[in-house]
């Protein structure tokens, strides 16, 4: 039985706290996603020491060059770590990234940060977008903002995240932007690195604070976990899969309940999930604003409720890896299913028949793997881009041909509605 790898999310967040921790630091079960090597590679770039030394990490600080260049690809949260965590520092810095980054938003943390001190740059052209960095007068010591609902929650994580290396922080937040679960997780990692941000009326105080390195598990993505028990219904039977819970609970760990409403008997225990399915998933109405990964995996399964599903508060999908809104009803409809969709919500019709054809993923991580649920209900679907799973979970797919064997037939359920 495979264990689901570590989350990116927590090992994003811990990498960072472990480059400015006072002693080294020991990181269990780490993500190996592109994403979170391109953070690894960057940090060790501009001067950091971190080793994969068996499952863990071993990282140890030390003093950031004076001068250096990175990139991070297409990471997008690295990018805004890098860039947050630079502009504490005296020097001069070149931070490159991938053309897959050039859309999504950015000058909102950028403009504050140069606000607060920093002397940020955008130096792009046809072929390279990079990010320059030049504290050689001043760096950011003290930052003062305040965030509306409709700010992304990386942002806010990005300075969480830096406040321990600053004079002062305080950060006016609404709470009911979308992914506000993710700030959270920022918190809980950084408590479990002894920092403490102090939370007032929505708005986040701290000042300068030094802290030891620590010794943290990593718990597994929940984001795939949430797919691997969505796949019970496909094949009509019982999965079971190992899973390591580790020392901080996942930002999304909501879609278990959520699942669970669906109809299916997902129970996690010893190190272990084991998801039952239901005979056919029950219709919900969701709001969905803090679950931007595992949202997909509830549009896929959509289709094949008892009836209609509505999922609300999905604004922020169109500033991911792609626009996951667009992306799905555009490619959902492809093989028939009937969607309506405003903004920020979508209603999912139950299908009556369900189609062959050829499903883009964008180059996002996230749809090809839920796509990937559909080759259970129709094997003649075929996927673009596969490969882009790599930049969250490289062995996917290795996985899950081991989780509903690679001899499947389509179920019952899948023939009845194809001869529909």
């Amino acid at each position: 039985m495979f264990i689901v790898k570590g989350c990116k999310s927590v090992t994003n967040r811990a990498l960072i706290l472990s480059a400015i921790a006072g002693s080294p630091s020991k990181l269990i079960n780490p993500s190996l996603s592109l994403d979170s090597l391109c953070l690894i590679d960057s940090l060790n770039q501009l001067g950091q020491r971190i080793i994969k030394r068996g499952k863990y990490f071993e990282v140890t600080p030390s003093d950031f060059k004076k001068k250096g260049c990175c990139n991070v690809g297409n990471a997008g949260t690295a990018l805004r770590f890098i860039l947050s965590l630079l502009s504490t520092q005296y020097g001069e810095f070149e931070v490159k990234c991938g053309s897959q980054l050039a859309g999504r938003p950015l000058s909102q943390l950028v403009d504050l940060l140069n606000k607060n001190g920093a002397d940020i740059k955008l130096n792009e052209s046809k072929r390279l977008k990079s990010y320059l960095v030049i504290n050689n007068v001043g760096r950011v010591e003290h930052i003062n903002a305040n965030f509306g609902k409709t700010v992304t929650s990386q942002y806010i994580s990005s300075i969480l995240l830096i406040s321990p290396l600053l004079q002062s922080l305080n950060v006016r937040f609404d709470k009911l932007m979308n992914s506000y679960s993710y700030v959270d997780l920022t918190l809980n990692v950084m408590k479990k690195f002894g920092v403490r941000i102090k939370n007032t009326n929505n708005t986040f105080i701290s000042t300068r604070q030094n802290f030891d390195g620590v010794t943290l598990r990593i718990p597994s993505d929940i984001a795939a976990a949430a797919i691997f028990c969505a796949s019970s219904f496909f094949v009509r039977r019982q999965v079971a899969f190992g899973y390591f819970a580790g020392d901080v609970k996942p930002a999304e760990f909501e879609i278990v309940k959520i699942l669970r409403k669906l109809g299916f008997r997902v129970s996690i225990s010893d190190n272990r999930i084991i998801s039952a399915p239901p005979h056919l998933p029950r219709a919900l109405k969701i709001d969905a604003g803090n679950l931007p990964d595992t949202s997909l995996t509830l549009m896929v399964l959509a289709p094949f409720c008892e009836a209609t599903t509505e999922l609300r508060n999905l604004g922020n999908l169109k500033y991911k890896e792609s626009n996951r809104l667009e992306a799905v009803c555009v490619e959902l409809g492809r093989i028939g299913v009937k969607i309506r969709s405003t903004s920020s919500s979508i209603v999912i019709h139950p299908l009556k028949r369900i189609k062959s054809g050829r499903l883009k993923t964008y180059s996002d991580h996230r749809l090809a793997m839920n796509f990937h649920l559909l080759k259970l209900a129709n094997p003649e679907i075929k996927i673009d881009e596969m490969e882009s799973v790599s930049k969250s979970y490289p062995t996917f797919f290795t996985e899950f041909d081991l989780l509903i064997n690679r001899k499947f037939r389509a179920s019952k359920i899948t023939k009845i509605m194809l001869r529909a």
